[in-house]
């Protein structure tokens, strides 16, 4: 990987990756939300089927007596949520090149690279074994067991038992520290090989120098993304209808605005 720096920008092999201001996360935002506005229709039913199949997930490890992992299942679902969201980066494209996007069926929805898209979906989905691993490893450390608890049961106990607590902080570090590589590994990474001929390592390569030159704007996001799927989970995902296409346009607002 060849890495240089000209001016204010940095070169990752041939792409120029820019500095932009610490608050750029909030023009991201309001250019995300009047792209959702501009495609709201189509935008909506991708929500939409996300909302469904999340629901329909947590469903089964209901049924399943698997509860306590719903909490876990939120993490995977913010590790993989960057490639779900190609669907989004066509609606954005198409916008760019057309002005406006009335339906779905209209938008192109193939990469520019798609095996090279499927390798970073791929490195994610290591991300999400490797903390599905680490969930259950703590859990079974603190709980003495893998028997799994109902929700209300685990709950209480995550609240009221010293190895509850220490089951929260273990968890939370764990999954804040994967949370925090597979950001920077698939900020801007995904609609970068959606857009663009390139290589999966080059586009990884690229977001992480992206996260690193910008900081305070790219943790300032991450943040809002955090804070969006936690409070989605209050309400069974149900505001991610209009908070997931909206995030997905703000990440191509800010792949935008990022790379030359």
């Amino acid at each position: 990987m060849k890495l240089a720096m000209e001016n204010n920008q940095f070169r990752v092999n041939g792409y120029l990756i820019n500095r932009v201001k610490r608050d750029a996360h909030w023009k991201w935002m309001k250019e995300g939300w009047e792209a959702f506005r501009l495609t709201q229709k189509p935008s909506l039913k991708i929500g939409a089927i996300v909302v469904g199949v999340s629901l329909a997930i947590l469903a089964i490890l209901w049924n399943m007596g698997l509860s306590a992992f719903i909490p876990a299942a939120y993490a995977a679902f913010a590790l993989t949520g960057p490639v779900i969201a190609t669907l989004i980066y066509g609606i954005s494209r198409k916008l760019e090149e057309d002005g406006k996007v009335k339906r779905l069926r209209t938008v192109n929805m193939r990469p520019n690279s798609p095996s090279q898209v499927g390798f970073i979906g791929f490195t994610l989905l290591i991300l999400v074994l490797t903390w599905a691993l680490m969930a259950l490893l703590i859990y079974a450390l603190t709980i003495g067991g893998t028997a799994p608890l109902n929700l209300l049961d685990f709950i209480s106990f995550a609240l009221n038992d010293i190895r509850g607590l220490i089951m929260g902080v273990l968890g939370t570090a764990v999954g804040s520290v994967l949370a925090l590589f597979g950001f920077s590994i698939a900020a801007i990474s995904i609609p970068l090989a959606f857009d663009r001929d390139v290589d999966a390592l080059t586009a990884m390569a690229a977001s992480v120098e992206a996260v690193m030159r910008n900081p305070t704007a790219m943790l300032s996001w991450a943040f809002v993304i955090s804070v969006s799927v936690a409070f989605s989970a209050f309400f069974f995902f149900l505001p991610m209808i209009v908070i997931f296409p909206w995030l997905g346009h703000v990440t191509w607002c800010a792949y935008r605005d990022l790379v030359d």
